[in-house]
């Protein structure tokens, strides 16, 4: 974390994105590093985030400053290291990649850029976007997002000390987070797949029902609910819109409405599932006591019609 800042920052774009911004320090502050240890750095906070991550993310946005890159930044990543960094950001790092801004371009970033184009797949090729200026950035990432050093204003929420944070800042407090979680790390190292169950997911794989002994006909989705479903979805552009169907005394502050904060209402519920842990728990052996039902048990298909009826 000495040879590349690479924090993810607060708060995410209109469209659920989480915004991480990496760039280097100077060709001075460059300590001789192990490009493999490097990539494992960035895979860490990656497994920190998916561990603790409170709020659900659509997928990743990387902002990649190329202000200082040199020869000496790119020598250090061979060929195969970075086909294998890719190929676990691509296949399986469980958050995708969406976007990739590259800012403070110069005639070498091209020549890398070209270069990992062939590991990357093409539709994470066409999401490459080149910025000549920070204005067409904030097309695709807002100014609320982005940190001090990048025309932003992120981290000027109360927490983080109620001013526009730096990058380094934010870098500082992965750094931290890193420290925290380093006996959580050590445990990863020894945890192996329990190969006892090899066998037995094998077997899953060709295990199928017996539809010999099936009451009736299969019965999916479509037959539960109706291609439709009773429900109607409305995307609204405004609050105003919104607003002529749900009415403001209804809606929370974050909405410009009068019944409280967002997470209020979900720590309350929070604390009414702890509550009801010991009621959740008696339910798993409640069952029906079938000498006291009037007739026969009523199936599936008596009570939604279309159930059992296969469309030819």
């Amino acid at each position: 974390m000495d040879c590349v800042t690479i924090p993810p920052l607060p708060g995410l774009t209109p469209d659920a994105k989480r915004v991480i911004v990496l760039r280097g320090k100077t060709e001075k502050q460059i300590p001789i590093v192990n490009v493999y240890d490097a990539m494992k750095i960035a895979l860490m906070v990656g497994d920190i985030r998916l561990a603790a991550e409170e709020t659900g993310v659509a997928g990743d946005v990387y902002i990649l400053d190329a202000s200082i890159v040199s020869p000496a930044y790119f020598a250090k990543f061979t060929p195969g290291a970075v086909k294998k960094f890719l190929l676990i950001v691509q296949e399986a790092y469980p958050v995708k990649l969406k976007e990739v801004h590259v800012v403070n371009i110069s005639p070498l970033v091209h020549t890398i850029i070209e270069w990992v184009k062939p590991f990357l797949k093409e539709k994470i090729k066409n999401r490459i976007h080149v910025h000549t200026d920070m204005e067409s950035l904030y097309k695709f990432v807002p100014k609320d997002v982005l940190p001090e050093e990048y025309g932003g204003t992120a981290g000027k929420a109360e927490e983080y000390g109620g001013t526009a944070g730096k990058v380094q800042a934010f870098h500082d407090q992965w750094r931290q987070k890193l420290r925290d979680y380093k006996p959580w790390f050590q445990e990863q190292e020894n945890v192996k797949a329990d190969e006892n169950y090899k066998p037995w997911f094998q077997e899953q794989e060709n295990v199928k029902a017996d539809e010999s002994k099936r009451p009736g006909q299969p019965t999916n989705y479509d037959d539960l609910f109706g291609v439709d479903g009773s429900f109607r979805i409305h995307v609204h552009t405004d609050m105003e819109s919104l607003y002529k169907f749900v009415p403001k005394d209804v809606l929370p502050e974050e909405y410009g409405g009068t019944a409280g904060k967002v997470q209020a209402f979900h720590d309350q519920w929070r604390q009414k599932l702890r509550d009801y842990k010991p009621w959740f728990q008696e339910q798993e052996n409640v069952k029906a006591d079938e000498s006291k039902r009037p007739g026969q048990p009523t199936r599936l298909q008596t009570m939604v019609p279309r159930a059992g009826k296969r469309e030819s």
